[in-house]
Parts: structure tokens; C-alpha cells; sequence
């Protein structure tokens, strides 16, 4: 504490005056600081207690907060793959941030933590923190980015009854869950498969549990996995294919693996441990699998050798950054998306063509993301960006699926009499949308379990 004189002795009067100009004895002055108002009685609050609004967010809530800080969404998919929480966020160094569990560059590691810090020190001199910013009603993507009326307006219409008719087939759209942990409720609905039953088995992630839905879109069986003490981390199923003897591969993000079951839910041998992955399918008796983070296409054997490997950064022709889904054609070619748009390749990693992007004419996609093949080997892509999904033919034809649905993010697709697609929204709406196509000849499509659909999760 100062000594006040001259002028301004007689206005400070003996009113606290504590000089914080000088940086290399702000530590000092600080504690000068704290001893005088607990001398007064006046209550300090502690770091602990100045952290908790930190602590106490959610993988979601942090997910959410990156996504502000307009960084790429290869490391939002990090930090959601590595489950961290905002206690983890407080706990996390530079070398955390620039080692193998995150693989991040200097300066935007130096980017998160300042802006950590800077939440930090807003709270623990009781200032109202403008950050975190929770974009409550966004997903993580980078373009285009939407206000909150916007993306209400572009909510979902459900249509009941009698099908809409669009052309020479009859369509139904609707949604199914809601954000919860009871059979039917999904927190981050990610990958699916369509087992030959005809039932729908979605990864549930953060829930840790791959539900299964029946045909009429109830859960009727979930696989929670593993008991205690298997695996090191957490069970955080992400993806999920189905081999043609019921097989069932799942990526376990959690634990950076592809646990094989089969039809009894019994873990068979687990796969590809360390491999931090996106998308997985199936190729006869190979896995395709993508690595965002690390630019990659690679295809294993179905017991986890690797076969093949190509690096978006490495190749002359068909580059891409940041690969997404990956899906198989009838005729054995890999369809993979990308940032740029959607690449084609032949069953032995070769570049075949591409679509989407700007330099290849037809539709430009934005943010494109998950991907799968009809049995007329139509392709199906999330263009989440552009809010629509995107059907293409063999020979190039575009159609645009009438949806009408938000950030699509992963797709599936049955073939029958009813043409059944599913699509989780995942961001902010934790549901299924389901898209039922039938021809106007056919039975009408049952919705009573089809449920309107819930606004963002805020």
C-alpha cells in the first residue's frame, strides 16, 4: 500500500491505494490486494471457485466453445474424441495439446490456451466473461454459419398422413428422439448401419451405447459395451459397419479401436488399436477406414493388418484434406468425402474421378459429410453445408432428396419395397431424421413413432 501525498493526499483521503503499474511486482501487489480485503472482512473467491463455471462444462458445451474460436473442425473432433470436459480443459498444458492424443500445431495450442486463460482470469477478478462463446444453435463447420432465426426457420418440416408426393414416388419425412439417456433418446447420434433384419443400430456416442431400432423405429436392444475394467477408457462407439455373415465392426473413439462383435453381442477380437478414425466400411474381407485428423484413406484386412494407405497431401491427382465418410459401390469402388467434395477410387486405393468441388463441375458441396451407395449404386451425400441431401447416379445426374433437413452429418440407406434412409443430426438436435421413399403402389409408410422435431439443444 502507498503513501499518498502532495495533491492528491487530500483527496484519497486514507482510502486503499495499491499501484498494479509495475508488471514484475503485479504477483506482490496481488497479495497485497488479498490481505487487505480479508483484513476488512470481505470475502475472496477462490481459484477453485472461480473455475467451476470452466469445470463444469460438458464435452458438448467445449465442442461448442472451439467452434467460436473459428478453429478447424479436425480439432473439435479431437477434443470430442478424447471425451475432454472442461476440468480437462484447465488441466491441459502446450505439450498436452502438441502430443499424439492431439496432434495440434503451435500457435492455435497457444490460441486455446490463451483464450482459456483469459475465462480464467475473467473469473477470478469477478469480470463477466464474454467467453466462453456457446453458439447454442451451430454446428461444428466452419461454413456457412447461421443465426439463431435462420436455423429455426430452416428446421424440418414432418409430414403426416398421406405421403408427399414427389413425382413417381411418395416420400415421408420425420425425425425420431430426442437429447436424453433413455432407450430412444440419443446424445451425439453419429454413425449407422441397417442390419439384414432390417433393424437400425445407431451409434450413440455420447451415451457410450449403439442402440438398435426396430422397423418401426422403437429401440427394442442396445449394446453397452464393455463391463468394467476391459478397456482402459470408455466405450465411445463412432462408427459402424456390417458384414454380410453379421459381423458387427465397431470404432470405439474412446479407446481408438474397432471392436468386432458378432450377432450375440460377444466382443469377438478387437482391431486397429491406436488408430484415431472417422468412417469405417466394409469392402468383402477389408475395413476402409478415414483419419481426419491425419489426411488419410487406409484399408486393413478384417483382422487389423494394413493393407494400403493413401495421404490427401501426398498424392498428385484426387488431393483432398480432412476425409469424412467413406462408403462402397455394387461394383466394389470406394466413394470418400472430403472438405472439397467427394473422391472415387478403385478397390485398390487408385484415383478414379471426382464430383462436388469447384474445378469438377455439377453441384458445389459445402462441408460435405456422410456418405452411402442404394442398391442401384446411387450415391447419397450429406452436403451439410447446403442443408439438403444430394442423390447421384452412375452417370453423374444430380437430384437434390426432398428433406428439408439441418446439418446432416451421417446417412444410411436400406433397400426394399420401402426405401428407408436415416440421418442423424447430431449437432445441437441429437436425433434421427428418417427419410421413407415408397412407390405410389405400395402400402403407405406407418409414422406414429415418428415425432416432430426438437429444437437445438441450447
Amino acid at each position: 500500500m502507498l503513501t499518498v501525498d502532495g495533491w492528491l493526499g487530500p483527496i484519497m483521503g486514507s482510502k486503499l491505494w495499491i499501484d498494479f503499474s509495475d508488471e514484475m511486482k503485479f504477483d506482490k501487489a496481488m497479495e497485497q490486494l488479498y490481505f487487505e480485503l480479508t483484513a476488512k472482512g470481505v470475502q475472496v473467491m477462490s481459484t477453485k471457485e472461480s473455475n467451476s463455471g470452466l469445470v463444469s462444462m460438458d464435452v458438448d458445451s467445449i465442442c461448442e466453445w472451439l467452434v467460436g474460436l473459428q478453429l478447424d473442425e479436425s480439432i473439435v473432433t479431437t477434443f470430442r474424441q478424447n471425451c475432454v470436459t472442461g476440468e480437462d480443459l484447465v488441466a491441459l498444458t502446450e505439450e498436452d495439446l502438441m502430443g499424439d492424443d492431439f496432434k495440434i500445431s503451435q500457435f492455435k495450442t497457444k490460441k486455446i490456451l490463451r483464450k482459456r486463460d483469459e475465462i480464467l482470469s475473467e473469473l477470478s477478478t469477478g469480470v463477466s466473461p464474454s467467453t466462453p462463446k456457446i453458439i447454442s444453435n451451430s454446428s461444428p463447420t466452419i461454413t456457412p454459419r447461421r443465426t439463431e432465426s435462420q436455423t429455426k426457420s430452416a428446421r424440418p418440416k414432418v409430414i403426416f398422413g398421406p405421403p408427399k408426393d414427389h413425382g413417381t414416388s411418395s416420400w415421408t419425412v420425420g425425425v425420431v428422439g430426442k437429447k436424453g439417456n433413455n432407450p430412444g433418446e440419443f446424445n451425439c447420434p453419429l454413425g449407422m448401419a441397417w442390419a439384414p433384419s432390417g433393424r437400425l443400430l445407431v451409434a450413440d456416442t455420447n451415451n457410450s451405447r449403439i442402440q438398435i431400432l426396430n422397423t418401426d423405429f422403437r429401440c427394442v436392444d442396445m449394446i453397452i459395451l464393455p463391463p468394467t475394467g476391459t478397456f482402459p477408457q470408455p466405450f465411445i462407439p463412432w462408427d459402424i459397419a456390417i458384414s454380410h455373415n453379421s459381423l458387427y465392426f465397431v470404432y470405439d473413439a474412446g479407446n481408438k479401436q474397432i471392436i468386432v462383435l458378432n450377432d450375440n453381442k460377444e466382443i469377438i477380437r478387437t482391431i486397429c488399436k491406436g488408430e484415431n478414425l472417422w468412417s469405417i466400411a466394409l469392402m468383402g474381407d477389408k475395413i476402409l477406414a478415414t483419419d481426419r485428423g491425419g489426411h488419410r484413406l487406409t484399408a486393413f484386412t478384417t483382422t487389423g493388418e494394413k493393407i494400403a494407405e493413401i495421404k490427401g497431401d501426398e498424392v498428385q491427382v484426387g488431393r483432398f484434406e480432412s476425409p469424412r465418410s467413406v462408403a462402397v459401390t455394387n461394383n466394389n469402388e470406394i466413394v470418400m468425402s472430403h472438405n472439397h467434395g467427394i473422391n472415387i477410387y478403385n478397390s485398390d486405393l487408385k484415383f478414379v474421378s471426382s464430383f462436388g468441388s469447384e474445378s469438377c463441375g455439377g453441384p458445389q458441396l459445402c462441408d460435405p459429410t456422410g456418405v452411402c451407395i442404394d442398391k442401384r449404386n446411387n450415391i447419397y451425400v450429406c452436403d451439410r453445408g447446403n442443408n439438403r441431401v444430394i442423390r447421384v447416379t452412375e452417370k453423374r445426374e444430380f437430384a437434390v432428396v426432398p428433406t428439408e433437413i439441418v446439418d446432416p452429418e451421417f446417412i444410411a440407406i436400406s433397400d426394399g419395397k420401402t426405401t428407408r434412409i436415416a440421418i442423424t443430426q447430431t449437432w445441437g438436435y441429437n436425433h434421427v431424421a428418417l427419410v421413407l421413399k415408397t412407390r405410389k403402389s405400395s402400402k403407405k409408410i406407418r409414422s406414429e413413432e415418428i415425432t416432430s422435431p426438437v429444437p437445438p439443444e441450447k
